[in-house]
C-alpha cells in the first residue's frame, strides 16, 4: 500500500513523510502495549488479513491504535493525484 500511495502522489516525499509519521506512532503504540497477548493478536491479525478483506480489522482488535483517519489520511490525501483510500461507509 505504501508503494502505491507514494507512486500516485503529486509530492512523493510529502506522502512518504506522512506514512512515516504514522508508522512511528505505531512503533510507540507497540512499545507501550508490548505483551504476549498483543503479540498473539498481531500474529492472528496477520493470518486473518490473508483471508478477510476487512481493512479495519486491526482497529476492531486493538481499540487504542493510533488513528489513520486523523493522523495520516488527510495529510496523504492532499498529495495524491487520485483517491487511494476507500471511504468508510459505516
Amino acid at each position: 500500500m505504501k508503494k502505491k500511495i507514494v507512486s500516485q502522489a503529486k509530492d512523493p516525499k510529502a506522502a512518504y513523510r506522512a506514512i512515516f509519521k504514522y508508522k512511528a506512532k505505531l512503533e510507540l503504540w507497540y512499545k507501550k502495549n508490548a505483551s504476549w497477548p498483543t503479540d498473539i493478536k498481531i500474529i492472528l491479525l496477520t493470518a486473518l488479513a490473508l483471508v478477510i478483506s476487512d481493512k479495519n480489522i486491526a482497529e476492531k482488535l486493538f481499540s487504542n491504535l493510533p488513528s489513520k483517519t486523523e493522523d495520516v489520511k488527510p495529510e496523504i490525501k492532499e498529495h495524491l493525484l487520485e483517491p487511494v483510500f476507500a471511504e468508510n461507509t459505516n
